[in-house]
């Protein structure tokens, strides 16, 4: 883990205060706070597709799909990079697929719900 990643924890008063089982409780934690922000990224795209999609009749399906995806993906990994959680440059090819494999799933999903719970087209 960064040192400034394990700053915010302290300042956030979620950081273990030694080794051993408190260590552990801190990256259970972390991974808490990983798992929290997907949910709030995945929430606020959910929001701003529903937003905008009325204006963007025109916007094939799959386009959006993709869009959606690609966005998800943007909101997840530009906070890691920012913080210097992870480096993108150095996730290889197989890295790459898993992350954007599921985004891309994501997008599907999310704008074919928006269709069918609209009763779009």
């Amino acid at each position: 883990m960064v040192l400034s990643t394990k700053f915010h924890m302290k300042m956030l008063g979620l950081a273990g205060q030694g080794k051993g089982s408190q260590d552990q409780t801190a990256q259970n934690r972390e991974s808490g706070l990983g798992a929290l922000s997907g949910y709030v990224n995945g929430l606020g795209m959910d929001e701003a597709y529903g937003l905008l999609r009325p204006q963007l009749d025109d916007v094939p399906i799959p386009l959006a799909s993709t869009a959606v995806g690609l966005a998800a993906m943007a909101a997840s990994d530009i906070p890691l990079v920012a913080l210097g959680v992870s480096n993108p440059r150095t996730w290889g090819a197989e890295g790459w697929a898993a992350d954007i494999i599921p985004h891309i799933i994501y997008g599907f999903v999310t704008v074919s719900a928006y269709e069918l719970l609209t009763n779009r087209d």
